[in-house]
Order: structure tokens, then C-alpha cells, then sequence
């Protein structure tokens, strides 16, 4: 929503948007307006903004001076070490593509294999009276297949928790929290002293639904590792293009 009022703006336009059309999470606007996390959690405000420049961007020439704005002082001395640096981050983030792509290959094969019975017409009645808004049984049959994928996989979860141990510790939960604290900061280039870190992650941990992502994120890396572990892995290199299905 931001982007859209922002795009075609000029120089001294004025434009208004809300705390939520401009900040995703409570961190996030706590750390983009200084304020504290707690009133960033109940925040619902106006915000006028004036556009004071207009940047486009052009290509950098591979030098020194950029070197160092992108990496730091003195870290990368050549074009050489430039490359190989971006082409290490690169591998970092093809590397979690690859992971969720497998994640949900091993997903969609255990559902298909194990494919759980399930009540479907009493669990359709059941959706249909526990929707907080009214809804038609088409409405729930045309969403039904999806939603008992979802399900079947949630049966089988419990049965890997189970048999493998797999749990989440409060000390993985608070370094995951000061993890993503961290990555909150670091989109605003600020990097913040350990004890607002432990704070604001304090914080994070407090509200129900923010600590649930914290546990499925760890959760998710624990059970990536299980089926790394236990499956048999067929490698295969692809293009950028196959891996994202984009038709040549």
C-alpha cells in the first residue's frame, strides 16, 4: 500500500499513510520511529511524509570507494574479491530457496504416501460453525481440498514430534527472537547495544502469536535437518529459470 502512494511522487509532494501501511511488524516501527516496542504494539497513527529527493539508481563503477560502501573499510580490496563475496551471499540465499522447495518436497510426498483418513463431512459441518463469519457449504467445499492438505500434514507433524523428540527450548526461542531483532535493526543500518537486543526480544516473546512464528522457525530448521538426515537426496543442478518455473 506504501509503494503505491509513494510511486510518482514529486519533489515536495506530501503524502499520508498509516503506522500499519508503513511498517510490518511492531518492531519494525518501533525501530523506524524510535519508539518503544510496547507503543508500537497499540499504534495507530497518521503519518505525513514529504519527499525531500528523488534518487534513481545507476550502475557504480567496480572500485575501491564502492567496495567499501557495501562491505566496510577496507574489507574488499579488488574486483576479484568483490565477486566472490556477492556470489557467496548469493549462494547463502539460492541455498534457503533450496531448502524450502525441499521442505515442501518431502511435505507433499509423505501426504500423498501416508494420506491419513479424515472425517471430511463432519469436519466440513464443523467449519462451517466455527467461521466467524457465515459461510456456504460451495464456500467450504471449494476451500476444503487445500485445507484438509493442511490438516493431514499437521496428523503426520505430530507423529515425527513424537517419534524424533524434536522440541523448542526457551533459550532457542529467546536467541531466535534476538536474531530477528537483529534483522529488524540491521534493514535500518542500525546496530543496536546487547541489552535493548534482549529487551525488545523480551518483548517479542511476551505476545502470543509474535512467540508462535519464533517456535515454527526454529521448528522448521529442526525438522529440515531431520529429513536432510533420513531422506534419501537426489541432487540435481538446475537454471535460475527451471528452479523458479519461469518459461524461457
Amino acid at each position: 500500500m506504501a509503494k503505491k502512494k509513494l510511486l510518482g511522487a514529486k519533489k515536495e509532494d506530501k503524502i499520508v499513510l498509516t503506522n500499519k501501511e508503513l511498517y510490518d511488524t511492531a518492531v519494525e516501527a518501533s525501530v523506524g520511529l524510535g519508539i518503544d516496542k510496547e507503543v508500537a504494539e497499540n499504534l495507530k497513527a497518521t503519518l505525513q511524509l514529504t519527499v525531500k529527493n528523488i534518487a534513481r539508481m545507476e550502475d557504480a563503477e567496480l572500485n575501491e570507494e564502492l567496495f567499501n560502501k557495501v562491505y566496510g573499510e577496507g574489507n574488499i580490496k579488488t574486483e576479484e574479491e568483490f565477486r566472490n563475496k556477492i556470489k557467496e551471499e548469493l549462494g547463502k540465499m539460492f541455498e534457503q530457496d533450496s531448502d524450502r522447495k525441499f521442505f515442501e518436497g518431502v511435505e507433499k510426498t509423505l501426504i500423498d504416501k501416508i494420506n491419513p483418513a479424515l472425517p471430511e463431512e463432519f469436519l466440513k459441518r464443523w467449519l462451517m460453525a466455527v467461521n466467524d463469519k457465515p459461510v456456504t457449504l460451495e464456500q467450504i467445499e471449494k476451500e476444503f481440498e487445500s485445507w484438509s492438505r493442511m490438516m493431514k500434514w499437521k496428523l503426520i507433524e505430530n507423529k515425527i514430534v513424537k517419534k524424533y523428540d524434536l522440541r523448542v527450548t526457551q533459550e532457542e526461542m529467546l536467541e531466535e527472537a534476538k536474531r530477528f531483532v537483529r534483522s529488524q535493526y540491521a534493514r535500518y543500518g542500525q546496530t543496536p547495544e546487547e541489552a535493548e537486543v534482549e529487551k525488545v526480544a523480551a518483548d517479542v516473546l511476551k505476545k502470543e502469536k509474535e512467540a508462535e512464528k519464533v517456535a515454527e522457525n526454529i521448528f522448521y530448521v529442526k525438522s529440515l535437518k531431520l529429513f536432510k538426515d533420513n531422506f534419501k537426496l537426489n541432487n540435481k543442478e538446475v537454471t535460475y529459470n527451471e528452479f523458479f518455473g519461469i518459461k524461457e
